[in-house]
């Protein structure tokens, strides 16, 4: 095209390429290449996102710790940082008032922390659930605190059981599944009458705000 290329000759003008630098139309331009220790930052900062974004598809820490060749530790307590970090976030979110990043920081937390998809992370709220409980629960239909309250012992037994390890019949093991499966359904009524209890209030709240006469529940909800 009948431009002048440039040759390097000068072993300075080889240096100034390796650094970035360069001359255009508008003046002159320095761009300045990532050093060593920069670059291995970045990279191990990359190495974490990309193990923190397996154990949210739901893979087990011994798989992550497979393919990624790590210690089972590491990633205990990466995941344990995360999620500490998250909280960090979310309560800086709320103090300023950034409240659609707020419930999505708040989220994030609870999905690095548990390790699971977005769609069961309500069912992690619930005591003695975490990933792979909160998985069989949702395969089984039972996808909220409500329906899980509503649910009766041997339906949770099921969901949890039936396809596990635990499934061998045995009056032991029997004892400790239904034991299991009743603290769950306890600790998802309590959850859903405490959000009723907020509900409630916040109702009556509203009503004596327009002025309206409410004979309001001299107790609260039993939890």
């Amino acid at each position: 095209h009948g431009a002048t290329v440039r040759t390097l000759n000068k072993p300075q003008d080889v240096k100034k390429n390796l650094r970035g630098e360069y001359d255009n139309q508008h003046g002159s331009t320095s761009i300045k290449m990532l050093s060593d220790e920069q670059m291995l930052r970045v990279c191990k900062r990359f190495f974490v996102a990309l193990i923190l974004s397996k154990l949210v598809q739901e893979a087990s820490v011994t798989e992550v710790c497979e393919a990624f060749k790590v210690a089972r530790g590491m990633v205990q307590s990466l995941q344990e940082n995360a999620g500490r970090f998250s909280s960090m976030v979310s309560v800086f979110c709320e103090r300023l008032g950034w409240h659609d990043l707020e419930g999505l920081v708040a989220k994030l937390q609870n999905r690095v922390s548990f390790g699971v998809r977005a769609e069961i992370v309500e069912l992690t709220s619930i005591p003695y659930v975490k990933g792979s409980r909160a998985r069989a629960l949702y395969k089984a239909g039972l996808r909220t605190s409500q329906a899980i309250a509503e649910a009766s012992i041997p339906e949770i037994v099921k969901a949890l059981f039936e396809s596990s390890a635990w499934a061998a019949e045995g009056t032991g093991q029997r004892r400790i599944q239904l034991g299991l499966a009743k603290k769950i359904k306890n600790g998802a009524r309590k959850i859903v009458l405490e959000k009723a209890e907020e509900a409630r209030a916040a109702a009556f709240s509203a009503f004596k705000s327009l002025g309206l006469d409410v004979h309001e529940l001299t107790n609260p909800l039993p939890l």
